[in-house]
This record gives C-alpha cells, structure tokens and sequence, in this order.
C-alpha cells in the first residue's frame, strides 16, 4: 500500500503516504496493557511513594529499629542528637553573628552537652552556616530526633 502511495501522482500522492504512515503508527500507539501493569492495578497493597512523610520524631534517637545488631547505632544516634541540640542552641544565640563569636557560642553549648570538643573544621564548618543565618544539619535522622524540620533544598 505504502508503494502505491508513493507512486501516486501529485497531492494524492502525499495525503496517501501521510495516511499510511499515520496508520502504521496508529497501531504502535496503544498497544494491549502488558500484564504487570494489570497486576499493579489489581493490587490491594500500600504502594511505596517516595514523598511519604518521615515518622514521628523520637527524643534523642530511640527510634532506631529493634532488629539492628549493632548496638553502637543507638549510641551514635543519641549522640547526633545530643550534638544537633547543641548548634541548634548556638544557632538560635548567635544567627547571622560574627564567625568568631558563633565558634565560641558553639563550643561552650557543646562542652555543656558533655560532648567534648569536635575537630575545628568542623566547628568551622558548622560556625560558617551559623554565620551565615542558616543552620547545621549533622545529620536528617538528628534534626527529626530534636524535633526540628530539613531546611529546604536549592534556591528559595
């Protein structure tokens, strides 16, 4: 059909090449559902959405899951926590302040949370977001576990 069409003499030639073509296509277009999207729709189950919100948050890290063998993760959770409460409390103190000042604001909320001294890039590091009136996340799970939200990301 398609070398009749081409073969056909002026403006007929191209409508009947257009059609053809369009028709061949057409049965392309929708083909019969495939039979893992008909099971999908049958499903009764939760679907996973990755926009779910977090779970409720638990004070100082006691949500990690009973199952975990390592018990250090409990440690390490609490410890974040404890350490998040801290910038969180220099932050509220010293937000958008000079860089020295919030370091100082920022090791004695940490010496009083009996944390002991963190390396001083990272106290640099988390003095510069200070500064800068934003605040240092140590971690997604600490800042839940204090109670506080994920700052959002890219240009507000």
């Amino acid at each position: 059909m398609l070398l009749l069409a081409a073969w056909a003499p002026g403006r007929e030639r191209v409508a009947l090449t257009d059609a053809t073509i369009a028709a061949t296509f057409a049965a392309f277009a929708n083909p019969a559902p495939r039979e893992a999207d008909i099971r999908r729709e049958q499903s009764t189950g939760p679907r996973s959405d990755l926009l779910e919100l977090p779970a409720p948050p638990h004070p100082f890290g006691l949500s990690v899951p009973e199952d975990d063998p390592d018990l250090q993760a409990l440690v390490r959770r609490r410890r974040d926590a404890q350490l998040q409460q801290a910038v969180y409390e220099a932050y509220l103190q010293t937000r958008g302040g000079e860089l020295d000042d919030v370091r100082n604001a920022l090791t004695r909320a940490i010496d009083a949370a009996g944390l002991g001294t963190p390396t001083s890039a990272w106290l640099t590091a988390a003095a510069v977001d200070i500064a800068a009136g934003n605040i240092y996340v140590v971690s997604g799970p600490a800042m839940h576990d204090v109670g506080l939200q994920l700052p959002p990301h890219g240009p507000t």
